[in-house]
């Protein structure tokens, strides 16, 4: 956790920081390859929290002693986030930690009120940023201007429809050039739907399904609540990622920008989904030893 914290300032100082398309979310130091810190505050916020929510008892129920640390120790991560800025992972941090919080042994009431302020908060960034009010018009207006603000929904869309059921085949994809900006990233389950089809993206959602229901068995089998809320961490993180990945491309919600685990194109995003399926397999393998 500290070093994720001393990760995500050092993209603030010149010379570190590699700026992209208007945001500072890459870290350079030397020769090594870039990094994006936002991604491993993830991980390292969820398995400090899996060791934190335990250790506080009863006290975790106290708004004072429970729900007002919880709030200063997610929003210094989720600050230091927007500084870059990125609104989707700050925003699912907040889910992801905010469930975890409530399945610890919060009150409902104080979850309620973090996600109140949390909602307020974001309301507040999303109309002091104009793209991010053109991200909500290309949600909700992408036809009134199909060459501008809504040319990446709208082409998302066709793609999809370009590769009705069984797709257009492996590779064929016309969208992947030029027509959906992110295509390789983003809008990647566009692209597999359009070379795919329908009998493609089902595929893909129904191994999710099996990687879901697999950690679900290990959670509820997991021999101390550190695991067992690390995994639920890891699963909720997982889940809501997914769906916003796939409401975004498929216009049920705004685009944000989150990567769709373990396909879209990112080597922080998979080596950090990697490392969370290797925990989940840390976790199922003490559970087996134990009951052997």
């Amino acid at each position: 956790m500290l070093l994720v914290l001393v990760a995500l300032v050092a993209i603030l100082v010149p010379n570190f920081g590699v700026e992209s398309n208007g945001a500072l979310r890459w870290l350079k130091i030397g020769p090594l390859p870039a990094i994006q810190p936002s991604e491993f505050a993830k991980l390292a916020i969820l398995i400090y929290m899996a060791a934190w929510l335990p250790s506080k008892g009863d006290s975790l129920r106290d708004f004072v002693l429970g729900a007002i640390p919880f709030g200063g120790i997610v929003g210094i991560v989720a600050a230091l986030i927007m500084l870059q800025p990125d609104l989707g992972t700050t925003m699912l941090i907040a889910i992801v930690t905010g469930i975890l919080f409530f399945v610890a042994g919060a009150k409902l009431i104080h979850v309620i009120a973090l996600a109140g302020s949390g909602i307020v908060a974001g309301s507040i960034l999303v109309l002091a940023g104009g793209y991010r009010i053109n991200r909500i018009l290309s949600f909700t207006s992408a036809e009134s201007d199909p060459t501008g603000m809504g040319f990446q929904t709208l082409q998302l869309l066709i793609a999809f429809g370009s590769g009705g059921l069984s797709g257009l085949g492996l590779g064929v994809s016309r969208q992947k050039f030029f027509y959906i900006p992110g295509s390789h990233t983003d809008g990647v389950l566009a692209i597999i739907g359009e070379e795919m089809g329908l009998i493609g993206v089902m595929a893909i959602l129904i191994l999710f399904i099996i990687l879901f229901w697999r950690g679900w068995v290990i959670m509820a089998n997991a021999r101390d609540p550190f695991g067992s809320l690390l995994v639920a961490g890891i699963l909720t993180w997982f889940s809501f990622q997914l769906l916003i990945n796939i409401g975004g491309v498929t216009r049920l919600i705004p685009l944000t920008g989150i990567p769709l685990p373990f396909l879209s194109a990112g080597g922080s995003s998979l080596i950090v989904s990697l490392l969370a399926i290797g925990i989940m397999l840390s976790v199922s393998r003490q559970t087996v030893s134990r009951d052997t």
